[in-house]
């Protein structure tokens, strides 16, 4: 449960709500305020880490781009020649 600034009146409301009300009750409600925060501090770290693994893989990919646009493509006539020639030492294994 996070501490927040109430006003006066706002203490009184509060104080008001509680006296009327047992201790079983109570408890319920702040279980249900403390289970709230619980599913958004949860939600919020699952965001964190989605933001960051994105990161993480942005960066990666980025640099995957970076590092073979320094060569030039290969041909498509040269891709076959390769191919050709790949396939040659398999049949000769």
């Amino acid at each position: 449960m996070s501490a927040k600034k109430l006003s006066k009146k706002q203490l009184e409301k509060e104080l008001n709500s509680i006296e009327g009300t047992d201790a079983d009750t109570l408890a319920a409600e702040i279980e249900v305020e403390l289970s709230a925060e619980d599913k958004v501090k949860a939600a919020k770290e699952r965001a964190n880490e989605k933001i960051r693994r994105s990161k993480v893989s942005s960066g990666t990919i980025s640099m995957y781009l970076s590092e073979i646009s320094q060569y030039e493509p290969l041909p498509p006539e040269r891709e076959v020649e390769l191919a050709v020639r790949i396939e040659k030492v398999i049949k000769q294994q």
